[in-house]
């Protein structure tokens, strides 16, 4: 499995199996420097949130959520952290995250505390940075596969 982080440099990309988030509305260009970028399966984790308040949400197209959206999904992103902080058995987390494939899962179930802690960071530095660019974009694209 893929470290549960996100990448912030294009160079440290490996492929195109990556989730960008891109700053306003997609217009034509990936993987600038300026976006985040996920694995697919760590993205994975955090996508129900994103299915749950984009509609039409697609996971290989293009996505255009303003600000709207994106205030709900900061605000479930932190809810899922404080729910995270407060678990201490695998079998809690299941229906509150996604896990892509069952590999993932697995690997989630046998180094539980590690992956909760750095699933915890993501949350938190994807809303920081939300937070941070959206007053002065108005849009974040969200690149699929």
């Amino acid at each position: 499995m893929e470290p549960i982080k996100i990448i912030n440099n294009t160079t440290d990309l490996d492929g195109t199996c990556y989730i960008e988030l891109s700053l306003g509305r997609y217009s034509g260009n990936h993987w600038a420097p300026s976006s985040l970028y996920f694995a697919e399966e760590i993205f994975g984790f955090i996508e129900p949130i994103f299915e749950k308040h984009i509609q039409n949400y697609n996971h290989y197209g293009i996505n255009n959520p303003g600000v709207n959206e994106w205030n709900k999904i900061t605000s479930a992103l932190s809810e899922l952290a404080n729910f995270l902080r407060s678990v201490r058995d695998f079998e809690e987390v299941l229906g509150h995250i996604g896990f892509m494939f069952g590999d993932v899962r697995d690997y989630f179930q046998r180094h539980f505390n590690t992956c909760q802690r750095d699933l915890i960071q993501l949350i938190g530095d994807v809303i920081e940075w939300v937070n941070t660019n959206l007053p002065h974009h108005r849009y974040i694209a969200i690149l699929g596969i």
